[in-house]
């Protein structure tokens, strides 16, 4: 679990992966030993870096020289990166900036004068991450296989009634029915049972037609007729839910 912190001053950099490392060992002990920190004196040797590496949590200082945390912020978005970023400043006069990155969180100098902001940023956060890296057991062949659910696009069935694992380029056939992935995956919000025995990762929609959803792969899911109200405004939801900014 990488989590990249940016700031310019390295005592700032210290006291946050001090905190950080209390606030695992208190509310998640298991991920302590996969933690990861990367730290960054300045914005251009992160984005030199990010490109190589998943971060699931980047905290960016605002005020730093030539490239700022609200610049850096600007262009993780452009290129389609959705990690939580949470600011680190010492004045409030950018909040309204940090909302039109998607902000998860903005925290004030020092960290140690306020723990329970960050512990109200964590807690909002990494439900999402634990989430996002969650995996479908799924038995192929011979052996047991884990998929994280980011990487599937959508599941169905074949006509011996096992369910067909719809990863970006390619189709895994699995021994388990239908009924059993979806028991796995049925809390998950980015799916959504589109069509009967069609589940449908909302993340990898890029279009809504008007009876089928286009993937971003190119392939093309169908709607229920009779559900298709239903289906298209639970669609909605999730869209205009992923995109609120956290308060």
């Amino acid at each position: 679990m990488d989590i990249a912190i940016v700031d310019d001053e390295a005592e700032v950099r210290r006291e946050l992966e001090q905190v950080l490392r209390q606030y695992f060992a208190v509310h998640y002990p298991l991920l302590v030993p996969a933690l990861s920190f990367l730290k960054f004196s300045n914005a251009e040797d992160f984005m030199l870096l990010q490109p190589d590496h998943e971060f699931e949590l980047i905290f960016l200082d605002i005020y730093m020289d030539e490239l700022t945390g609200i610049d850096a912020a600007r262009k993780l978005r452009r290129q389609g990166i959705d990690t939580p970023i949470i600011f680190l400043t010492t004045s409030v006069e950018h909040q309204l900036d940090g909302y039109s990155v998607f902000a998860a969180g903005y925290l004030m100098k020092p960290l140690s004068a306020d723990l329970a902001a960050l512990a109200h940023v964590l807690d909002h956060c990494l439900p999402a991450i634990a989430a996002r890296n969650q995996q479908l057991t799924v038995q192929v062949g011979v052996r047991p296989v884990r998929i994280p659910f980011s990487q599937i696009f959508y599941i169905d069935c074949n006509n011996t009634r096992t369910a067909v694992i719809h990863l970006a380029k390619e189709q895994l056939v699995t021994s388990n029915t239908y009924q059993e992935c979806l028991e796995q995956m049925q809390d998950d919000a980015r799916f959504m049972e589109c069509y009967h025995h069609i589940l449908v990762n909302m993340d990898c929609i890029d279009m809504a037609d008007k009876d089928v959803f286009q993937l971003k792969n190119g392939e093309l899911v169908p709607i229920s007729r009779r559900k298709h109200h239903e289906v298209r405004q639970q669609y909605i939801h999730y869209l205009t839910s992923s995109l609120c900014p956290a308060n």
